[in-house]
């Protein structure tokens, strides 16, 4: 609980002082400040607020997202506050496709709004095919980045495998022909700890190599929702996993057990 007590101390003024100084006005009339401006200041604010959070952030595999071509990030589940990890490591203007029931939180709602991003209701086939086919125009006139998480939930348990990634989140970006890349992201489980015992935790965000649209122009959307899932859970069984584990060790604490990750 004292983890979040100095979350709250460290932050709240900041917090209160964006929400609203831009968050508000950006969300209110999105179309009146540049998309790039307004991921600018979201940035600032998500690499702020990991510093809060007691995260050390590892970037990895930043030399394989493109530099000049819209991308579609696609990326595993492991913690509510994974959006921040991407946003912090991210300079290329990008929005999110989010879960509707993030809309109601005041502070996440906002933001993500700001960000003109865009909201999916799983119980309404209707809504979420609207959504989708709204990315896809987006992803078609090159607006910006887009990331989305293909499991639909967040996977707690670090030992676990992660879940099928649904096949529906990959046809606007095969429509749209924009290269696909799939993200890993390993340790944020342990980020919202009620009783944290180190002062920082590892988490490592790997940006892995593109699928280009002629990689896939062949495939079906449930081919390439496979192919992304296993080169990300492979990444996260072969690497990641061995590389927090060391990060565990070298903070030489009695309290780690290495079960916890392997």
């Amino acid at each position: 609980m004292r983890h979040y007590i100095k979350l709250v101390l460290k932050q709240l003024w900041y917090t209160i002082y964006c929400y609203f100084a831009w968050m508000i006005p950006y969300s209110r009339h999105p179309e009146k400040y540049p998309f790039a401006k307004r991921h600018d200041k979201f940035r600032k604010f998500c690499i702020k607020l990991l510093n809060s959070f007691s995260v050390e952030l590892k970037v990895e595999g930043i030399e394989n997202v493109p530099k000049d071509q819209i991308c579609y990030y696609v990326c595993n589940h492991q913690s509510a506050i994974d959006p921040l990890f991407i946003f912090s490591a991210l300079e290329m203007p990008s929005s999110v496709v989010a879960k509707k029931e993030t809309k109601k939180i005041p502070l996440i709602g906002k933001a993500i709004t700001a960000l003109s991003g865009k909201f999916l209701d799983r119980e309404d086939l209707k809504q979420s095919l609207r959504v989708m086919m709204e990315l896809q125009e987006d992803l078609i006139e090159r607006n910006k980045n887009w990331f989305i998480f293909p499991e639909g939930t967040r996977i707690k348990d670090p030992l676990k495998n992660i879940q099928p990634f649904h096949p529906g989140t990959f046809r606007a970006p095969m429509k749209a022909k924009v290269p696909i890349v799939p993200c890993a992201i390993y340790g944020a489980f342990r980020t919202l700890k009620l009783k944290p015992y180190l002062k920082k935790y590892p988490v490592i965000l790997k940006f892995l190599p593109p699928v280009y649209p002629e990689q896939y122009e062949n495939m079906f959307t449930g081919d390439v929702a496979k192919l992304t899932h296993d080169l990300i859970e492979s990444e996260i069984a072969y690497n990641l996993r061995k590389e927090h584990h060391e990060q565990m060790l070298a903070l030489n604490n009695k309290k780690y057990r290495a079960t916890e990750v392997i």
